[in-house]
C-alpha cells in the first residue's frame, strides 16, 4: 500500500507560538486512527502538541482532520509499519 501524506493548512511557521516565539512540543503517534493511539494523539493535541500520526487504515485521514480541529498542526502518514520495508527503521530483523 502506498504511503499518503497530508499536512495541515498551518505553515511551518505555525510551529512557533505566536505570542512568545517558543517552539511547540511535538509528538509522533502510531496507530493513531483508533483506540489507544487515537486517544493518545487527542490528549497530545489538547495539550498543545503538534503531531505526526501514522496508521495503516483509511481512518487516519479522519483522525488527522479531527485533531486539526482541536488546534494541532498535524502531519499524517498512511503506512503499515509491520511490513519488511519498515522493520529496518525500527531496528527489527
Amino acid at each position: 500500500m502506498p504511503s499518503r501524506r497530508m499536512t495541515s493548512k498551518h505553515s511551518r511557521e505555525g510551529d512557533r507560538d505566536m505570542n512568545n516565539g517558543a517552539t511547540k512540543p511535538f509528538a509522533v503517534v502510531t496507530g493513531a486512527s483508533s483506540g489507544i493511539g487515537y486517544e493518545l494523539a487527542t490528549q497530545f493535541a489538547q495539550h498543545g502538541f503538534d503531531l505526526l500520526i501514522a496508521a495503516e487504515d483509511d481512518g487516519i485521514a479522519d483522525a488527522a482532520r479531527t485533531l486539526q480541529g482541536q488546534g494541532a498542526s498535524v502531519q499524517m502518514v498512511q503506512v503499515d509499519l509491520a511490513t519488511a520495508k519498515y522493520r529496518e527503521l525500527r531496528g527489527a530483523r
